[in-house]
């Protein structure tokens, strides 16, 4: 019994999104190394195994003066609101695996934070279960001038699949912060999915610590879609053993004097295994552009795998913009400088790594990480 298989009986068949989603899904597919989008991941163990659909029920904990309902609710009183965002989403969608959420995704929640309104929010996901499908499904909206900061942790133990949606709307002068750490179980596959809709002089920041799994797949894609809009996407990736970490960033610069920067960083261990490919688009009318793209790679053993992809694509005449990827071990001079000072080989790429790191994130997360096997590291 394929995926798809598994997961068809659940259709709402009333659910007239749900539906076109499902069929979109039906007619590409789920994704193959013969896609390019798709072609560094591992997928067999994901399309053999069987899951059980979890039913997402989640207690979030509220916030301030906020809307926070169930999507359910939501299609009751911002109906209008709701059907154009589901309805341009499911268009404009090319990755299965958020069809996939879309048309059967359990416990969605609906966030509104209204203008001028301040606000933090936890959401922790750390119990996920051997044998479960999670997909859940937020689609929050940011009000004029406000300002909301997400921290998401996503972990569990065992066989499981995540598969993860984010739907952010960012209003005009608004200011929304996602952090999303993942530390999913190593016979896991984690998939996460972030859209955002980048409104005139509003700002976007993401940063993602992935810790890695069987397969993790981070898709983020940003629409900047007002002048002066922003967009700062982060992230630092730590996997081990044989681990999978791949992140695919599409950012798209629609009107002129926006801002965006994509800064991705790797560390690799043992026979773990990464991808990057992100791209920017500067459409023609998007002059006064400022896009920024890198991607580092750190290798600390000779059979961990990495693969980068930067791209630039630029129609306007106008613009600041720049893209570059680098991939390296430990260069063998600072090796070597710190070895003269009594360090151990193991304790000097500790350090050169921790120093790779530190641009990013500091502390135990990184130092824990980094306390791996001796055969990973050499």
């Amino acid at each position: 019994m394929t995926l798809l298989d598994q997961l068809k009986p659940h259709l709402s068949a009333g659910d007239r999104f749900r539906k076109q989603a499902w069929e979109k899904l039906e007619k590409i597919g789920l994704p193959t190394k013969k896609w390019d989008a798709f072609r560094y991941l591992s997928l067999q163990g994901l399309y053999q195994s069987l899951y059980a659909l979890d039913e997402g029920n989640v207690e979030l904990p509220d916030s301030g003066n906020v809307v926070l309902l169930s999507l359910e609710e939501a299609m009751r009183s911002y109906r209008p609101l709701l059907d154009k965002s589901f309805h341009e989403g499911i268009q404009e969608e090319k990755n299965p695996f958020a069809l996939m959420n879309r048309a059967f995704h359990r416990g969605g929640r609906f966030l509104y934070v209204p203008p001028g309104t301040s606000a933090d929010f936890q959401w922790n996901f750390l119990a996920l279960e051997e044998g479960k499908l999670y997909l859940p499904k937020f689609e929050i909206y940011v009000g004029k001038g406000a300002d909301v900061r997400f921290d998401i942790r996503c972990g569990g133990e065992g066989s499981y699949f995540y598969n993860g949606q984010i739907q952010l709307t960012i209003d005009d002068g608004a200011r929304a912060m996602v952090k999303l750490h993942t530390s999913h179980a190593s016979e896991a596959y984690g998939m996460h999915t972030l859209r955002a809709r980048v409104k005139r002089d509003a700002t976007l920041k993401t940063f993602t610590n992935a810790m890695g799994g069987k397969g993790e797949r981070h898709d983020i894609g940003v629409d900047l879609l007002g002048e002066n809009g922003e967009a700062d996407v982060r992230g630092l990736s730590l996997a081990k053993r044989k681990d999978e970490i791949h992140h695919f960033i599409q950012m798209k610069h629609h009107e002129p004097y926006c801002r965006s920067n994509q800064l991705y960083k790797t560390v690799l261990m043992g026979r773990a295994r990464s991808s990057f490919e992100g791209k920017i688009f500067i459409k023609a009318k998007a002059q006064k552009t400022e896009a920024y793209q890198l991607n580092n790679l750190l290798l600390l053993s000779p059979k961990a795998q990495a693969m980068t992809k930067p791209n630039l694509e630029i129609f306007a005449d106008d613009v600041q913009a720049s893209h570059g990827a680098t991939c390296s071990q430990p260069k063998q001079e600072e090796l070597f400088y710190l070895r003269t000072r009594g360090l151990s080989e193991r304790e000097a790429k500790w350090h050169l790594a921790r120093g790779f790191c530190h641009e990013l994130m500091q502390g135990e997360v990184v130092d824990n990480f980094l306390e791996g096997e001796e055969d990973e590291l050499f």
